[in-house]
């Protein structure tokens, strides 16, 4: 289905009376302009150039150039003193002008009834407006703002030189310039993103994100192998938990549709000085109803309770159990070990960016000494 496009819209720019190459002079004129415009959905929305402008003889329905209206010596508005007729009918032109006593030019070649002279069209300039306006919306993703700017420049500047010598008949001034300025703002634009982008330097919380984000992409992408972790220890737990929950999904829960998700979880466990997270893939999760997403955050709070958790990880140790579904998080539970219910419970994300946190050392402390520097110092 085409949705967009272009159109032709006609306005009346000027009325009055002139001499008429065709039927004489007192004829009533309209000086008509057609502009082309960039249509939505058949709704014009953006004006491009001008491809006609001509002048419509009212009474006798001839068109002819605008320079109609000045090259016969006649004051667009004021009806000329008609010029003496010969026999048989026919007027008599004089050299001069009756009324001011200048001398004429020479009679405006007039064009065939029924047919419009325009101007010649100007598609350098509508391309660099397109581009340009293109350049304006995607200078944040600096790829396309750079391929698409400088490419609207030069369009611009090409379209703006064919519109200087032709002579007054080119259009697409105004769709060269708007192109040209939407091109120089996406220039800055991108050059500015890019700057930041160069100048920025990633810091712990950047960091953190990454590494969660990294361990959730990869538990969405190998959802087939039932354990990830960032340790060893820490997949023996992600396995044990993924055991667990599958089990206690084939003793009491059920999906939307009445079919057992048996098999269909995988567990990413992050395991870190003094914490512990759990991050529970869940298929098809958006697609269920709230008792069913909470009756699942109970189940997988209550996994925590079955696993065998190593000496390291004591009872009391901060604990996050987070659903994920194929896209989004959904609840996000932070508690301690061996509690029965969690003591947060949310929907967003960075509750579990804490427990990627790289553990920073106590205030005041030094770190250890290198060995060769030890070694230096004993002797």
């Amino acid at each position: 289905m085409i949705i967009h496009g272009t159109t032709g819209i006609t306005s009346t720019q000027q009325k009055g009376s002139f001499h008429c190459p065709s039927c004489g002079s007192g004829a009533p004129f309209e000086r008509k302009g057609v502009r082309r415009f960039f249509t939505l959905f058949w709704v014009p929305l953006i004006p491009l150039h001008q491809v006609a402008d001509f002048v419509e003889c009212k009474r006798c329905g001839g068109n002819f150039r605008p320079e109609v209206l000045t090259g016969n010596g006649t004051v667009p508005g004021q009806a000329p003193p008609p010029f003496p007729q010969l026999d048989g009918g026919h007027q008599l032109r004089p050299s001069v002008h009756p009324v001011t006593g200048m001398p004429l030019p020479p009679p405006a070649m007039s064009a065939p009834h029924g047919v419009v002279l325009s101007y010649q069209s100007n598609g350098m300039a509508t391309a660099s407006m397109v581009l340009g306006i293109l350049g304006l919306l995607t200078s944040v993703f600096f790829c396309p703002g750079f391929i698409f700017a400088p490419l609207s420049l030069v369009f611009g500047f090409i379209a703006l030189k064919r519109v200087r010598s032709g002579g007054g008949l080119v259009g697409g001034k105004g769709p060269a310039r708007a192109g040209i300025a939407c091109s120089v703002i996406a220039l800055l634009i991108s050059c500015v993103m890019t700057a930041i982008v160069m100048t920025h330097k990633p810091n712990a919380s950047d960091k953190t994100r990454s590494a969660m984000n990294a361990a959730a992409n990869e538990l969405t992408r190998s959802s087939s192998i039932p354990a990830h972790g960032n340790t060893a220890e820490a997949r023996k737990l992600a396995a044990a938990y993924a055991s667990t929950i599958t089990s206690l999904d084939a003793a009491s829960f059920t999906s939307t549709k009445g079919n057992s998700k048996k098999g269909s979880y995988a567990v990413h466990c992050e395991l870190r000085e003094g914490k512990c997270a759990f991050i529970v893939y869940v298929p098809g999760y958006r697609k269920f109803e709230e008792s069913a997403k909470e009756s699942l955050g109970e189940m997988a709070w209550l996994t925590t309770h079955m696993i065998p958790f190593t000496p390291a990880i004591p009872p009391g140790t901060p604990l996050c159990v987070a659903l994920k579904g194929d896209i989004v998080f959904g609840s996000v539970m932070i508690g301690k070990t061996g509690e029965k219910k969690p003591d947060e419970t949310g929907k967003n994300e960075s509750l579990l960016e804490p427990f990627f946190a790289q553990t920073q050392p106590p205030a005041g402390s030094k770190p250890a000494a290198a060995p060769q520097a030890a070694e230096k110092d004993e002797l």
